[in-house]
């Protein structure tokens, strides 16, 4: 899971991936506070995001990531 810290580091954000989309969350730093939902996207999954240095502008990639593995066997 990715943690960004917000320019002014009152804060910070994650991201969270669930089986119906995605969602950033903030969590401000102050005591005793819930984290809040900035953006919530359906149909999609995130690997990573970034603000832009004005703070106005969310940039993520939108889509299914997808994996592959192999076995190996004998390794030598």
């Amino acid at each position: 899971r990715q943690v960004v810290w917000t320019l002014d580091s009152k804060a910070f954000e994650y991201s969270e991936n669930t089986d119906k989309g995605a969602k950033i969350w903030r969590q401000k730093l102050i005591a005793e506070t819930n984290p809040e939902t900035i953006l919530t996207v359906n149909d999609a999954k995130f690997t990573h995001f970034v603000w832009t240095s004005d703070e106005k502008t969310l940039i993520f990639p939108k889509g299914n990531q997808t994996m592959d593995a192999i076995q190996l066997t004998d390794f030598r």
